[in-house]
């Protein structure tokens, strides 16, 4: 997969999707200015990351989560440094007993989500996808769902222009997209947008979905443009008529009927 450009053009929460839908393996470049960002994908699931430098490093976060103290830190990068690198900090960590697999486990992910969510707030910068290429061989790696991942940095998001720009045009109908090759999505919702998601029916647009919803226009936008964004939900051109509309349409039909042939029979 040739895939390269300027993020002005293809946003990094379409390109999350697109190599999540499908299930690529390989590293995906990002550089803003001096910073840089690397991805790592695995079945188009994102099992390591790394940068921007401003980022807080593994160590300094064990510290501040209260997993090691400071003279452990310093301890375990003296004795990095003195093996010129060869050995990682959670390996001398786990070696000396001072930290458990799961809580080393548990840092990695807090810092790869930290980083995804930091490098989907970029709007300008250039991208580019290495299939099957890792610069770094990890030893400590986790699985975490690509939907979430950009489900949670829409969530972050408060600038109403960056939403509506992961939304299409409101007066465009929603459906949920359809699953690629029957591919379960491990997706967590929060009660509020599981229930934006159910009127998600093809045969709402977003202007009638804001209405229906009656939660604040805000929330239900940031909702949509996630949904809209990890591939969730997408729209049609066949505008499906809601069920309720039809019931209501028939009941009246049944009482103008109704009303006729009791006119008529007391004539």
């Amino acid at each position: 997969m040739d895939l390269q450009g300027n993020l002005k053009n293809f946003g990094l929460p379409e390109i999350f999707q697109l190599l999540s839908s499908a299930q690529k393996t390989g590293t995906l470049g990002i550089q803003k200015g001096d910073e840089v960002a690397m991805v790592y994908f695995r079945g188009g699931q994102v099992f390591y990351a790394y940068g921007p430098r401003k980022m807080t490093r593994l160590g300094d976060l064990l510290v501040k989560q209260g997993r090691i103290t400071p003279e452990q830190l310093d301890t375990a990068v003296n004795e990095k440094n003195c093996d010129q690198g060869h050995r990682r900090l959670g390996e001398i960590l786990l070696a000396k007993q001072w930290l458990s697999h799961d809580d080393l486990e548990a840092a990695v992910q807090h810092q790869v989500e930290e980083v995804i969510y930091e490098t989907l707030r970029w709007e300008d910068g250039m991208f580019k996808f290495y299939e099957e290429q890792f610069p770094t061989d990890e030893e400590i790696t986790i699985t975490i769902s690509t939907e979430n991942l950009i489900l949670e940095g829409v969530r972050r998001l408060d600038e109403m222009g960056r939403i509506k720009a992961g939304l299409p045009a409101f007066e465009r109908t929603l459906c949920l997209a359809p699953s690629e090759d029957g591919r379960k999505k491990d997706i967590a919702l929060a009660s509020d947008e599981w229930n934006v998601l159910t009127l998600v029916d093809g045969a709402r647009n977003i202007y009638e979905i804001l209405e229906a919803s009656g939660s604040d226009r805000l929330l239900t936008l940031r909702t949509l443009a996630g949904l809209h964004s990890a591939g969730l939900v997408t729209e049609t051109d066949e505008r499906r008529e809601v069920l309720s509309d039809r019931l209501v349409a028939m009941g009246d039909r049944l009482n103008d009927l109704l009303d006729t042939y009791l006119r008529e029979e007391t004539r």
